[in-house]
């Protein structure tokens, strides 16, 4: 089975997430491990180097936007990691 984690973080105190977003769902997925795990992040600030210490393959990255777009860009990433695969 294919999983997508959809997530936000990072430093950015303008959108007041911090990493815990990001740590719950690295944690999550460890729980999955027999499937293959796919994260889709929006990077709001130093959120790359956490999935490079931990080697965490299939992450892609997102910049802070609008709604709509963000709803493509998943919608996109879907198609793309779990549909087709």
């Amino acid at each position: 089975m294919n999983i997508l984690f959809r997530t936000s973080g990072g430093i950015n105190t303008k959108r007041e997430l911090g990493f815990g977003h990001i740590y719950r769902c690295i944690n999550l997925s460890s729980y999955f491990k027999r499937n293959k795990i796919f994260f889709l992040v929006e990077d709001n600030g130093g959120v790359k180097s956490i999935f490079r210490e931990r080697k965490i393959p299939r992450v892609s990255y997102l910049e802070s936007a609008e709604l709509n777009s963000d709803i493509k860009s998943t919608r996109e990433s879907i198609i793309k990691n779990i549909v087709s695969d």
